[in-house]
Protein backbone atom coordinates (compact mmCIF):
# COMPACT_ATOMS: atom_id res chain seq x y z
CA UNK A 1 0.00 0.00 0.00
CA UNK A 2 2.94 2.34 0.62
CA UNK A 3 3.90 2.27 -3.07
CA UNK A 4 0.32 3.02 -4.08
CA UNK A 5 0.29 6.04 -1.75
CA UNK A 6 3.61 7.29 -3.17
CA UNK A 7 2.32 6.78 -6.74
CA UNK A 8 -0.91 8.66 -6.03
CA UNK A 9 0.95 11.57 -4.43
CA UNK A 10 3.34 11.69 -7.40
CA UNK A 11 0.49 11.69 -9.87
CA UNK A 12 -0.92 14.85 -8.32
CA UNK A 13 2.45 16.53 -7.54
CA UNK A 14 1.84 16.38 -3.79
CA UNK A 15 5.50 16.65 -2.87
CA UNK A 16 4.98 17.70 0.74
CA UNK A 17 2.86 14.57 1.17
CA UNK A 18 5.77 12.51 -0.17
CA UNK A 19 8.10 14.28 2.22
CA UNK A 20 5.84 13.28 5.10
CA UNK A 21 5.66 9.63 3.98
CA UNK A 22 9.44 9.38 3.60
CA UNK A 23 10.37 11.20 6.82
CA UNK A 24 7.70 9.92 9.22
CA UNK A 25 8.42 7.16 11.72
CA UNK A 26 6.04 4.20 11.70
CA UNK A 27 4.98 1.93 14.55
CA UNK A 28 5.47 -1.83 14.27
CA UNK A 29 4.66 -4.35 16.94
CA UNK A 30 8.09 -5.04 18.46
CA UNK A 31 6.82 -8.30 19.96
CA UNK A 32 6.67 -9.78 16.47
CA UNK A 33 10.14 -8.60 15.39
CA UNK A 34 13.68 -9.08 16.55
CA UNK A 35 14.16 -5.44 17.46
CA UNK A 36 14.28 -3.23 20.50
CA UNK A 37 12.68 -0.20 18.83
CA UNK A 38 9.17 -0.37 17.45
CA UNK A 39 9.42 2.91 15.47
CA UNK A 40 10.80 2.39 11.96
CA UNK A 41 11.38 4.29 8.72
CA UNK A 42 9.53 3.86 5.43
CA UNK A 43 12.10 1.25 4.44
CA UNK A 44 10.34 -1.28 6.66
CA UNK A 45 7.61 -1.48 4.00
CA UNK A 46 10.07 -3.01 1.57
CA UNK A 47 10.82 -6.14 3.54
CA UNK A 48 10.65 -9.31 1.49
CA UNK A 49 7.74 -11.64 2.04
CA UNK A 50 9.38 -14.80 3.36
CA UNK A 51 6.97 -17.23 1.71
CA UNK A 52 7.56 -15.63 -1.71
CA UNK A 53 11.34 -15.73 -1.27
CA UNK A 54 11.10 -19.43 -0.39
CA UNK A 55 8.75 -20.14 -3.31
CA UNK A 56 10.94 -18.29 -5.79
CA UNK A 57 13.84 -20.63 -4.99
CA UNK A 58 11.91 -23.57 -6.42
CA UNK A 59 13.31 -24.54 -9.83
CA UNK A 60 9.89 -24.68 -11.53
CA UNK A 61 9.21 -21.03 -10.65
CA UNK A 62 10.72 -19.09 -13.51
CA UNK A 63 10.12 -15.52 -12.28
CA UNK A 64 12.65 -12.86 -11.33
CA UNK A 65 10.53 -11.16 -8.67
CA UNK A 66 7.41 -12.85 -7.34
CA UNK A 67 6.81 -9.87 -5.07
CA UNK A 68 7.01 -7.59 -8.13
CA UNK A 69 4.58 -9.87 -9.97
CA UNK A 70 2.15 -9.72 -7.04
CA UNK A 71 2.28 -5.91 -6.96
CA UNK A 72 1.80 -5.77 -10.74
CA UNK A 73 -1.26 -8.05 -10.58
CA UNK A 74 -2.79 -5.96 -7.80
CA UNK A 75 -2.17 -2.75 -9.75
CA UNK A 76 -4.52 -3.95 -12.47
CA UNK A 77 -7.46 -3.61 -10.07
CA UNK A 78 -6.22 -0.59 -8.11
CA UNK A 79 -6.84 2.10 -10.71
CA UNK A 80 -3.23 3.26 -10.44
CA UNK A 81 -1.08 2.82 -13.53
CA UNK A 82 1.58 0.20 -12.88
CA UNK A 83 4.29 2.41 -14.40
CA UNK A 84 3.55 4.96 -11.67
CA UNK A 85 4.04 2.22 -9.07
CA UNK A 86 7.39 1.21 -10.61
CA UNK A 87 8.40 4.90 -10.56
CA UNK A 88 7.32 5.11 -6.90
CA UNK A 89 9.45 2.05 -6.11
CA UNK A 90 12.45 3.64 -7.85
CA UNK A 91 11.92 6.92 -6.00
CA UNK A 92 11.77 5.11 -2.64
CA UNK A 93 15.00 3.32 -3.54
CA UNK A 94 16.73 6.59 -4.57
CA UNK A 95 15.48 8.23 -1.35
CA UNK A 96 16.99 5.39 0.68
CA UNK A 97 20.27 5.79 -1.24
CA UNK A 98 20.41 9.51 -0.40
CA UNK A 99 19.61 8.70 3.24
CA UNK A 100 22.62 6.38 3.20
CA UNK A 101 24.80 8.94 1.45
CA UNK A 102 24.06 11.73 3.94
CA UNK A 103 23.06 9.99 7.16
CA UNK A 104 24.77 6.60 6.80
CA UNK A 105 21.42 4.91 7.32
CA UNK A 106 21.48 1.39 5.90
CA UNK A 107 19.69 0.83 2.61
CA UNK A 108 16.88 -1.63 3.19
CA UNK A 109 14.63 -0.62 0.34
CA UNK A 110 14.35 -3.48 -2.11
CA UNK A 111 12.71 -2.19 -5.32
CA UNK A 112 10.90 -5.41 -6.24
CA UNK A 113 8.97 -3.88 -9.16
CA UNK A 114 12.05 -2.33 -10.74
CA UNK A 115 12.70 -5.56 -12.60
CA UNK A 116 9.96 -4.35 -14.95
CA UNK A 117 12.12 -1.31 -15.81
CA UNK A 118 15.19 -3.38 -16.71
CA UNK A 119 14.73 -2.62 -20.40
CA UNK A 120 13.73 1.02 -19.86
CA UNK A 121 16.19 3.51 -21.33
CA UNK A 122 14.30 6.74 -20.64
CA UNK A 123 13.85 8.67 -17.38
CA UNK A 124 10.87 8.22 -15.14
CA UNK A 125 8.46 11.16 -15.36
CA UNK A 126 9.61 12.97 -12.22
CA UNK A 127 13.20 12.97 -13.49
CA UNK A 128 12.28 13.77 -17.09
CA UNK A 129 10.42 16.81 -15.77
CA UNK A 130 13.46 17.64 -13.61
CA UNK A 131 15.29 18.66 -16.78
CA UNK A 132 13.74 22.00 -15.89
CA UNK A 133 15.78 23.66 -13.13
CA UNK A 134 12.58 25.19 -11.80
CA UNK A 135 10.93 21.76 -11.46
CA UNK A 136 14.14 20.20 -10.10
CA UNK A 137 14.27 22.74 -7.27
CA UNK A 138 10.54 22.41 -6.66
CA UNK A 139 10.77 18.64 -6.17
CA UNK A 140 14.21 17.47 -5.09
CA UNK A 141 14.78 19.52 -1.91
CA UNK A 142 11.34 18.43 -0.65
CA UNK A 143 11.29 14.75 -1.63
CA UNK A 144 14.97 13.76 -1.53
CA UNK A 145 16.52 16.60 0.54
CA UNK A 146 18.81 17.20 -2.46
CA UNK A 147 19.68 20.80 -3.14
CA UNK A 148 21.87 20.49 -6.22
CA UNK A 149 22.49 18.32 -9.25
CA UNK A 150 26.00 17.47 -8.05
CA UNK A 151 24.42 15.27 -5.37
CA UNK A 152 23.09 13.00 -8.13
CA UNK A 153 26.55 12.82 -9.68
CA UNK A 154 27.99 11.86 -6.32
CA UNK A 155 25.33 9.15 -6.01
CA UNK A 156 26.23 7.90 -9.50
CA UNK A 157 29.88 7.68 -8.43
CA UNK A 158 28.89 5.61 -5.39
CA UNK A 159 27.10 3.21 -7.73
CA UNK A 160 30.15 3.03 -10.00
CA UNK A 161 32.58 2.33 -7.18
CA UNK A 162 30.22 -0.25 -5.69
CA UNK A 163 29.66 1.34 -2.28
CA UNK A 164 25.94 1.41 -3.11
CA UNK A 165 24.60 -1.57 -5.01
CA UNK A 166 22.46 -1.27 -8.08
CA UNK A 167 19.61 -3.77 -7.95
CA UNK A 168 19.87 -6.61 -10.44
CA UNK A 169 17.93 -9.72 -11.24
CA UNK A 170 19.92 -12.54 -12.82
CA UNK A 171 21.42 -10.79 -15.83
CA UNK A 172 19.02 -7.85 -15.76
CA UNK A 173 20.54 -4.55 -14.63
CA UNK A 174 18.77 -1.25 -14.34
CA UNK A 175 20.16 1.72 -16.20
CA UNK A 176 20.42 4.03 -13.22
CA UNK A 177 21.65 7.10 -15.14
CA UNK A 178 18.99 6.70 -17.81
CA UNK A 179 16.11 6.22 -15.36
CA UNK A 180 17.23 9.39 -13.58
CA UNK A 181 17.90 11.29 -16.81
CA UNK A 182 21.18 12.13 -15.09
CA UNK A 183 22.84 13.82 -18.05
CA UNK A 184 19.92 16.22 -18.47
CA UNK A 185 18.89 17.10 -14.91
CA UNK A 186 18.49 20.85 -14.59
CA UNK A 187 19.62 21.64 -18.13
CA UNK A 188 16.55 23.72 -19.00
CA UNK A 189 15.28 26.88 -17.28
Amino acid sequence: LFLYAVAALLKYDCFTGLQTLFNESYFVDADNRDRSNNMVTFQEFSRSIGSLVHRQKKPEINRLSLQGDLIKNRAMISGIDFNMIVQADFIAYIKSCFDFLYNKEPIWWNPSTLVFAAEKHTPFEIFARSRSREYFFKVNPVVFKVNNIEDYKELANKFKEGSIRIPRWDFHDIYFGKLLGLAELGTLP
